[in-house]
């Protein structure tokens, strides 16, 4: 396989990406706020390094007619970090059986929350589903879910309220719903 040769910066990419190197420690800490938590996968790999080759790359490319300098090269440098730390992960846990920590809270969290919600919903009256379904998978209005059931728009939106107290959701108004 032959080797991809590199194109050489011209004298005015050379001092773009030397203005661009000043902003790599912003663009790291701006990444770590970003991402809580991260600081300790960012040791694993040389963040200072990875930066340094999504600013040359990124200053061939540059053009300050399209976006701001600050905001191109930090989000060069935010992609480049996110793709390492991805080669990182995707390295770390190469056998097919196993899943990174995170995705596996992760999961776990999304199972909860299904049974929790499917639970919920077998707690309500046929009639209470009914207005669920109308209102948040159909997406009808209180008036028109009013003139489906035959009654006042009123009724439907006290009703629905009370369905949602019962399922432990926020209510429509944002107002705090005390404890079922």
């Amino acid at each position: 396989m032959a080797k991809k040769r590199r194109r050489r910066l011209t004298a005015k990419q050379k001092r773009l990406a030397e203005e661009a190197i000043a902003i790599i420690p912003h663009a790291i800490r701006g990444f770590e706020r970003a991402y809580p938590g991260i600081s300790g996968k960012l040791a694993k790999v040389d963040a200072v390094s990875v930066a340094n080759l999504a600013v040359v790359n990124a200053a061939m490319t540059y053009d300050p007619a399209i976006a701001k300098m600050t905001t191109y090269f930090g989000r060069a440098i935010q992609n480049a970090l996110l793709k390492e730390l991805h080669k990182e992960t995707r390295l770390r846990y190469q056998s097919p059986c196993r899943v990174p920590i995170e995705a596996a809270e992760m999961k776990q969290q999304c199972e909860s929350w299904k049974n929790d919600l499917y639970a919920a919903w077998k707690a309500l009256d046929e009639e209470q589903r009914k207005l669920v379904r109308l209102r948040y998978f159909d997406g009808k209005t209180f008036e028109e879910m009013a003139a489906d059931l035959g009654c006042d728009r009123r009724t439907v939106r006290r009703r629905l309220t009370e369905a949602l107290i019962m399922m432990g959701a926020p209510t429509p108004s944002g107002i705090p719903v005390p404890e079922p």
